[in-house]
């Protein structure tokens, strides 16, 4: 007789919040300046459900200062279920933008 076994770990609910002050020393892509700088953390790093329709948006800052060191000033506020056992946490993954001519350019 074979048992069927969950890979996917048992979890509980989570309230995150997350203060956003600002970046420092942003090195710009090539000849470009840093016009206007935004954080977007990616949800689905820490999904730990398995499910591929639990698909969870991405947070992301607006872009506001301009600049090597733009203050971002920004509180992010979500409720996610993550592993009871502290081996299991996944990391949460970000990235920095940078909005140039209107958002239609976006460089990582």
């Amino acid at each position: 007789m074979y048992r069927q076994i969950n890979p996917v770990p048992k979890t509980k609910p989570y309230t995150f919040e997350i203060n956003i002050l600002g970046l420092r020393d942003i090195k710009p892509l090539a000849m470009l300046p840093i016009k206007k700088a935004y954080i977007k953390f990616d949800m689905n790093s820490i999904n730990v459900s398995g499910e591929p329709e639990n698909n969870l948006p991405s947070k992301t800052t607006q872009p506001k200062d301009k600049g090597s060191n733009p203050t971002i000033n920004t509180s992010l506020k979500f409720d996610i279920n993550l592993p009871e056992n502290e081996i299991y946490l996944p990391q949460l993954q970000c990235q920095v933008f940078d909005y140039i001519f209107s958002g239609m350019f976006n460089p990582t």
